[in-house]
C-alpha cells in the first residue's frame, strides 16, 4: 500500500521501502491526466503480475504502443489508476488506504473532474 500527498502543485507517491530502490515518485500535477477508481486494466494485467505489496515495474503494449507503468497492489479493491503524461511512468497502478478520498482530492489538486 502507498500513501499520496500533494503539495506546492507537486504529487508524491511515498511507496513502502521494501525492495524500492527509491522511497518515494514525485510527479508535477500538471503531468497527471486522469485519476479513476478500479482501473480498468486492473483484472487482465493482474493475470500477468503478482499482487504484490511491493512496486513492481513493467511494459506492456496497447493499441497506442508500449505503455510503462508501477504497479504496487496486493488488494484489488483498494486499487487506483493514475495517468501520467511526459514522465517515465505512463500509467500507476496502487493501492492506497482511501481510494475514494484519495481520487477526488487528486482531481481536485488537478483540476479535473
Amino acid at each position: 500500500m502507498v500513501n499520496l500527498s500533494i503539495h506546492n502543485g507537486i504529487l508524491t507517491v511515498h511507496l513502502s521501502e521494501l525492495n524500492a530502490f527509491k522511497t518515494t515518485l514525485r510527479v508535477p500535477l500538471a503531468q497527471v491526466r486522469s485519476a479513476e477508481l478500479d482501473p480498468r486494466e486492473l483484472e487482465a494485467l493482474s493475470e500477468h503480475f503478482n499482487l504484490a505489496p511491493y512496486p513492481q515495474q513493467f511494459e506492456y503494449e496497447d493499441l497506442f504502443g508500449k505503455r510503462r507503468v508501477l504497479w504496487t497492489v496486493r488488494n484489488p479493491e483498494r486499487a487506483i489508476g493514475i495517468s501520467l503524461e511526459g514522465t517515465y511512468f505512463d500509467r500507476l497502478i496502487l493501492e492506497v488506504p482511501e481510494p475514494i478520498e484519495t481520487v477526488g482530492s487528486l482531481r481536485r489538486a488537478a483540476g479535473f473532474r
